[in-house]
């Protein structure tokens, strides 16, 4: 096991034990939303990435909060589906996704608007190697 994954595993066990509540960080770029984060923050980026890379099935397994930027897409065929600015996507829309990738912005911008999104995606797929 991924010695990062597993020291992070550790340490969620550790504060569940202890009732200790934790706030998952990563880039933060969603922090103005909803009420004050309470907890220990435990930082969630270094495990971030991709997971497993077969090209020949066009499959990725990538980590959630992995950058679209980092995350290698096929030559053919994509199908995209964008979640709202808020929620983001639903679980029932992840779980037919082959890949889930974020976009990372300036924590100071509060969001793309999905028109946004959808360029910065296509670029992403058609620019040149």
């Amino acid at each position: 096991m991924d010695p990062t994954l597993q020291a992070l595993q550790e340490r969620v066990r550790a504060a569940a034990a202890a009732g200790t509540p934790l706030m998952l960080v990563g880039s933060r770029t969603k922090a103005f939303y909803g009420n004050e984060p309470r907890g220990e923050a435990l930082d969630v980026r270094p495990v971030a990435g991709i997971v497993d890379y077969e090209p020949t099935e066009l499959v990725v397994t990538v980590r959630g909060g992995t950058p679209l930027w980092s995350t290698p897409l096929p030559a053919g065929p994509v199908g995209w589906i964008f979640g709202g600015e808020g929620a983001g996507l639903s679980v029932a829309a992840q779980a037919v996704c082959q890949r889930l990738v974020s976009i990372p912005i300036d924590a100071a911008v509060e969001s793309l608007n999905v028109a946004a999104a959808v360029n910065i995606c296509q670029y992403e797929l058609h620019r040149p190697a």
